[in-house]
């Protein structure tokens, strides 16, 4: 699952010097003039920081620079950067950071969430029938840190997706979306042809932990044909 990213400990390196030196500082710098170590302390003072700061650093060239830069903006609300963040979501990065636990994906997908359902509601039309999986899948993972139940239809058009990694994102903001969720997970779990699916969507019922969703899900563990579903939830 990925990472909660609350908090400034979620840089890709917590103290910021140790991945200058690691990397060198030569790495960090980039064409717009932005160094790691200035924007770091961009998004620690980004209430005081001017807006041109996180929107110039999503031109740079240096993905921990961009990664940072993605952070100010959603901290800071700059829906004018939505476009940019919305097309990092579709295109493949790499890990970032000592554990590799981050990337830029993650992080657009948090900021996206951080501004709100209304800020990218533009890019969710049809979303289901936008061939960049990618894209599918992390618009998804978005929808969940909105905390927005306007979500919900969305999510319910991509539970239907033919790629487990979509269906996966959807099931987990589901989860995040709480018992508003709970009819929703539990029409695509009934109607679960694959046993990752009928995993993913039970996980989410499990997650939500509430005695509505605990009975659904306890009803299903004793009627579905996935007889190994059961100890897979317990691991």
């Amino acid at each position: 699952a990925r990472h909660s990213y609350e908090g400034r400990r979620l840089a890709p390196s917590p103290g910021g010097r140790d991945l200058l030196e690691d990397l060198g500082d030569r790495e960090m710098k980039n064409n717009s003039g932005i160094e790691y170590a200035d924007i770091v302390l961009a998004v620690d003072n980004f209430e005081r920081e001017d807006a041109a700061t996180f929107l110039n650093s999503l031109r740079s060239p240096n993905p921990y620079i961009v990664w940072h830069g993605i952070k100010g903006c959603g901290l800071k609300m700059l829906r004018a950067a939505v476009p940019q963040i919305v097309e990092i979501l579709g295109k493949p990065c790499e890990p970032l950071g000592h554990s590799g636990n981050s990337d830029l994906r993650k992080i657009a997908a948090w900021s996206l969430g951080k501004m709100g359902y209304d800020s990218f509601a533009e890019y969710l039309t049809d979303i289901e029938h936008n061939p960049n999986v990618l894209l599918r899948e992390g618009l998804a993972d978005a929808l969940g840190m909105t905390s927005d139940p306007r979500a919900i239809p969305v999510l319910d058009r991509l539970m239907a997706d033919e790629d487990r990694n979509v269906v996966l994102w959807g099931a987990l903001a589901l989860a995040k979306l709480g018992e508003a969720s709970i009819p929703i997970i539990d029409r695509h779990l009934r109607a679960a042809k694959d046993l990752a699916r009928a995993a993913y969507l039970s996980d989410a019922l499990k997650k939500i932990g509430t005695a509505q969703a605990s009975g659904i899900l306890k009803t299903y563990l004793h009627e579905t044909p996935f007889r190994e579903l059961e100890g897979i939830l317990s691991q």
